[in-house]
């Protein structure tokens, strides 16, 4: 007979070890370090383990699936917050819709504009209706295409199809630069007064509410083509609609100049010519008629 605990060898009837005092017939309790054995936890009161088809516990499988699912979102949202930062400011937007114009790619304008491509096919059939005309009759008036357009999507391929030829007509093969080179933002008389025209003459195709801040853009472009170069400058006025800057199709007026100054320069510009002048011309007392 041995002991339990130690592995002393006992006598017969020996009540404890002489070695350890471990009572004989008691078995020892494992050190608090030990590892017990593995053992599968209890189901839950009122459950039952479901087995797999070999009668075996499943395997876990789905949480590796669920730590990609997690990390391929966190990713994604990343890269929605980089694109806004970098691509969705209003000097971006301004130089993305001047390009996609100049270019003939109305998708892209329409993705700039607040008049976006939902709001503008709506205000087209108000104004196909107001014209007592069909949405395909309408299309028809607006242009001479290739195709016949019966819907939107259609207007849409035939503008840009139609825009790029006339520029490829113009200048042969180009291409189109765009920087800014100035800026101005709207304070609040002028933001008031940019929301209250577009609330009355676009209320039915955005809301003017949602507005809340508004830039002005002086975007000088470039055409380099083969036939033929082209340098200007246009002015575009970008809100912030919500949380993204969009074309507005009412301008701020804060840095174009008003339609008065441009009448003006205009004038101005047609007299500079020495050849508008008849210096010559000798006027006699009779052609001045001083009765008024």
């Amino acid at each position: 007979m041995f002991c339990n605990n130690c592995g002393t060898q006992l006598d017969d009837g020996t009540a404890f070890c002489p070695e350890c005092g471990t009572p004989v017939g008691t078995v020892p309790t494992p050190a608090p370090n030990a590892t017990a054995p593995y053992a599968p936890a209890p189901a839950a009161y009122g459950q039952t383990p479901a087995p797999s088809a070999d009668g075996k516990p499943k395997s876990s499988k789905a949480k590796p699936l669920i730590a990609i699912l997690a990390c391929l979102l966190a990713v994604a949202l990343i890269a929605g917050s980089l694109f806004t930062f970098v691509f969705n400011t209003p000097k971006a937007v301004a130089k993305k819709y001047v390009k996609a114009e100049l270019e003939g790619n109305m998708s892209a304008s329409l993705s700039c504009s607040l008049l976006d491509k939902k709001a503008t096919e709506k205000m087209l059939k108000d104004i196909a209706k107001m014209a007592d005309m069909s949405i395909e009759e309408y299309y028809e008036e607006l242009g001479e295409y290739d195709k016949k357009i019966k819907n939107f999507n259609d207007l849409i391929k035939a503008e840009t199809s139609s825009k790029k030829k006339e520029m490829k007509e113009e200048f042969g093969k180009y291409s189109v630069s765009v920087k800014v080179t100035d800026q101005k933002k709207a304070d609040k008389e002028e933001l008031k007064e940019l929301k209250d025209k577009l609330k009355n003459n676009y209320k039915k195709y955005i809301t003017a509410s949602k507005i809340k801040a508004a830039y002005e853009f002086e975007v000088e472009f470039k055409i380099k083509g083969k036939e033929d170069d082209e340098e200007d400058s246009m002015f575009i006025t970008v809100v912030k609609y919500g949380s993204f800057w969009k074309v507005s199709p009412v301008s701020l007026g804060i840095l174009s100049p008003s339609s008065d100054d441009v009448e003006y320069a205009e004038i101005a510009e047609a007299y500079e010519d020495e050849d508008d002048y008849d210096d010559d011309y000798d006027y006699d007392d009779e052609d001045y008629d001083d009765s008024f």
